[in-house]
């Protein structure tokens, strides 16, 4: 498949990467996603969709969403955002009936996007780790121990001091914060 990057194919959907881009662009078909993955229902009704992303978008709970803020929102989806996700085949838009489902290709776009963060941390905490790991043996093997100057002694200890600040760092993103991850996606319960 050559040509230019945008152009690219997700095999197992036929999709382009520009029909993903299209669909990641915008907040509300994000919220679309993050809601239909949160439920356990195999279809959701286009007015419990549209109230939970409306409570979501106002900062407030999904019950104390006015009528006109839920009826924007589902004007919206309605009309514009769920037929072009449909289209493109991330989920199932049954305008008859008012009911949205989530197609396996919406599934899989969460696992995508989702691993992108973890492998760049993952990756970038190896790099300082084993950077930090081989200039400590060089150093420890060269068997200079400190002398007057104590520059190797210093030269580990920056070099190990990064290597704790990096896994603090990792430590923090995965396990304090790890609510960072679900950014508040509304759900069928709000």
């Amino acid at each position: 498949m050559g040509g230019t990057p945008t152009r690219e194919v997700f095999d197992d959907y036929g999709v382009l990467l520009d029909d993903v881009f299209s669909v990641l662009g915008n907040e509300r078909r994000r919220l679309v996603l993050g809601y239909l993955k949160s439920t356990d229902k195999d279809s959701v009704e286009l007015g419990d969709l549209a109230t939970s992303i409306a409570g979501w978008e106002h900062d407030k709970p999904a019950g104390e969403v006015s009528y006109d803020e839920r009826k924007s929102v589902q004007t919206s989806l309605y009309q514009l955002h769920l037929p072009k996700m449909d289209e493109l085949g991330f989920v199932e838009f049954d305008r008859r009936c008012g009911t949205v489902t989530l197609t396996d290709l919406g599934t899989e776009l969460e696992v995508s996007v989702g691993a992108d963060g973890e492998t760049r941390m993952s990756s970038a905490m190896s790099v300082v780790l084993g950077v930090s790991t081989v200039f400590s043996a060089l150093v420890l093997r060269s068997g200079t121990f400190p002398g007057p100057d104590g520059g190797p002694i210093i030269a580990f200890g920056a070099v190990a001091c990064l290597g704790i600040g990096a896994l603090l760092s990792v430590g923090y993103d995965r396990w304090v914060s790890s609510d960072r991850n679900t950014v508040g996606l509304p759900t069928p319960d709000d």
